[in-house]
């Protein structure tokens, strides 16, 4: 007389499929998940460059309490083989990153890196002036006449696995 339940052989089955199908399955989450990280890593840098904007336009006090003579902008700088990045309040009008004037440091995703800005020099900045705001972006202390500007994000385990975000003359911002 059979009573109702399963075999030994029908458990070892389901539980061979279930480790079969976690194994395939794998790979594609841990792909997806660098994925999301790279484009949540490019959409941050986005807005914050929009942030920096925004407190241009409202021409918003910087933490010493006086408004910036230049405005805010976004510095760039390589150090290795990948940048780092600082919102800064332009209080001495030259719309340049002065090591002083530094408000915050820009921080990514772990994985992630920015791995390029421009053409790939050492120093960069994107600078927003009030009120419209006016947009200019330096290569160093060169003030460069393109108009916009792309910062390239990475994936620190594949590098050629990319995002960019873009600035334009306008001030337009967007991820590509």
């Amino acid at each position: 007389m059979r009573t109702s339940g399963f075999t030994l052989t029908e458990l070892l089955v389901v539980i061979s499929i279930i480790i079969t199908l976690t194994s395939i399955s794998m790979p594609v989450y841990q792909g997806a998940r660098s994925q999301l990280a790279l484009r949540r890593a490019a959409n941050k840098l986005a807005q914050d460059i929009g942030r920096t904007r925004e407190m241009a336009i409202s021409v918003k006090e910087e933490h010493s309490g006086k408004i910036p003579s230049g405005g805010y902008g976004v510095y760039f700088e390589a150090v290795d083989s990948e940048y780092n990045s600082y919102i800064y309040a332009d209080n001495s009008g030259n719309q340049r990153y002065d090591p002083e004037e530094q408000m915050e440091k820009i921080s990514l995703e772990k994985e992630t890196k920015i791995k390029k800005v421009g053409n790939g020099s050492q120093k960069y900045s994107i600078n927003f002036t009030p009120p419209d705001p006016r947009v200019s972006f330096y290569e160093g202390s060169t003030q460069l006449a393109q108009k916009e500007l792309e910062i390239i994000i990475s994936l620190r385990k594949d590098p050629n696995m990319t995002k960019s975000v873009i600035v334009n003359k306008s001030g337009v911002i967007y991820v590509k």
